[in-house]
């Protein structure tokens, strides 16, 4: 019974945190207000609604279609497949003109969306839509970094570029799956959007060691018929991160070295963020092509922290890591 008691209140706070973090999201949500400046009839209220809001220097897009009921999905002529799937692009503009982002210092890859060309343009990977469509689309707002803080009225053209079978049986391989080139449902929005403050930063790193002594040693962490079994070593960056634990938005990955303690040689990331107190995870693993990487170490921390003076390194030590050399310059606020 004692038991039971302890379980249930560790439930009840589990779930209480829960309901304040939603409660404390829900009061900083900023809604958005926005009108439609072209409309078609699959664009029209009737089929198509949107919820525009900012959370967390994060710009959401609620996006949900309805089917009109005389709606015809295309066949593919060569392969006689009916599609079903769909793909939408979402280009943004300001004062009729494409708003640029640099696609270099930026990924997409933990999101659902991918960058299309040096404009501000995402295009949503391709989903079922046979029942209809309903997604929400996070954009982090130093995407807009070519615009100066303050509030901007942005237009944002929402088409959709193309019909895809569903291939949920994987009847082809990923590069053969039948397309149409399409825009049935288009149309566009204009709002007023206010952009923060977007720090640039640029990442140096200039090699690692791994600890290798009698208290802990790589040896083995591989299995090789000849060698050591040492390690293929690699690293990544995270940003942004909301505890140490938090690796879902990983922003740079290294190349691996084989079968060795250490990473050699040098790479550059040029990142943006908002402050420089805002903390990053660079993490140290263990490539293997048959499991799972292995964790070899993470350093947390405020971007702040690693900034030298300009040519400077710092050598910072974490877990399994003897030294990791790095330093970070930063280019302050490049949207005044």
């Amino acid at each position: 019974m004692k038991n039971l008691l302890i379980l249930f209140c560790l439930t009840f706070l589990l779930f209480f945190s829960g309901c304040i973090q939603f409660f404390d999201d829900w009061l900083r949500t900023s809604d958005i207000e926005y009108k439609r400046t072209a409309v078609t009839k699959s664009f029209s209220k009737e089929f198509a609604s949107f919820e525009l809001s900012q959370l967390n220097n994060e710009f959401n897009i609620k996006f949900e279609w309805k089917k009109p009921k005389d709606f015809q999905f295309p066949v593919h002529p060569e392969t006689g497949d009916t599609l079903h799937a769909a793909s939408f692009r979402l280009t943004f503009y300001k004062n009729k003109k494409n708003i640029p982002v640099n696609i270099s210092h930026i990924s997409s890859k933990e999101y659902d969306w991918a960058l299309d060309s040096l404009n501000f343009i995402l295009e949503t990977k391709p989903t079922s839509i046979f029942y209809g469509y309903q997604n929400t689309i996070k954009i982090p707002m130093y995407l807009f970094h070519s615009l100066k803080a303050g509030k901007h009225e942005i237009t944002m053209e929402l088409s959709q570029t193309k019909f895809v079978y569903s291939n949920y049986k994987n009847k082809y391989a990923a590069d053969k799956v039948p397309e149409l080139s399409a825009c049935e449902i288009k149309g566009s929005l204009t709002f007023q959007l206010t952009i923060p403050e977007i720090r640039q930063s640029v990442f140096y790193m200039n090699g690692l060691e791994l600890q290798n002594d009698s208290v802990w040693s790589p040896i083995g962490m591989d299995f090789y018929i000849w060698g050591n079994g040492y390690p293929e070593v690699y690293w990544q960056v995270f940003y942004p991160v909301l505890h140490e634990r938090d690796l879902s938005h990983p922003i740079h990955r290294s190349t691996e070295t084989f079968n060795t303690t250490n990473w050699v040689g040098h790479d550059t990331i040029n990142f943006y963020h908002y402050s420089d107190n805002e903390k990053i995870i660079i993490g140290v693993y263990d490539y293997d092509m048959l499991s799972r990487n292995d964790w070899i170490g993470d350093w947390y921390g405020p971007v702040q922290s690693l900034v030298t003076r300009r040519g400077a390194n710092k050598r910072i030590s974490f877990d399994h890591v003897a030294w990791f050399e790095v330093r970070i310059e930063s280019l302050g606020i490049i949207n005044r």
